[in-house]
């Protein structure tokens, strides 16, 4: 149970984040706006998300690039040739 928790949380976290970041939005205008550490705390937690979607994106074009490479491998296993237009 806490596995399937735990994988739905780390599935599903950039929306959860971003929830509670909407969810900010109305104090932050209100009651931080002239706060330097909280806008040195948005600006870090900015630069950290960026790095983490870089991140997580390269890993993406990294298993989608073996996928590819397999895909040609069983294909020429197969003899099957595609000629893309």
């Amino acid at each position: 149970m806490v596995r399937k928790i735990f994988a739905w949380v780390v599935e599903y976290r950039p929306l959860i984040v971003a929830w509670i970041w909407i969810g900010l939005i109305v104090p932050a205008y209100l009651w931080w706006q002239e706060s330097v550490p909280f806008l040195v705390a948005m600006s870090l937690y900015a630069n950290i998300e960026a790095s983490f979607a870089t991140a997580a994106s390269k890993a993406d074009a990294r298993q989608l690039d073996a996928m590819a490479a397999e895909l040609d491998l069983i294909k020429e296993a197969l003899g099957i040739e595609c000629n893309p237009k």
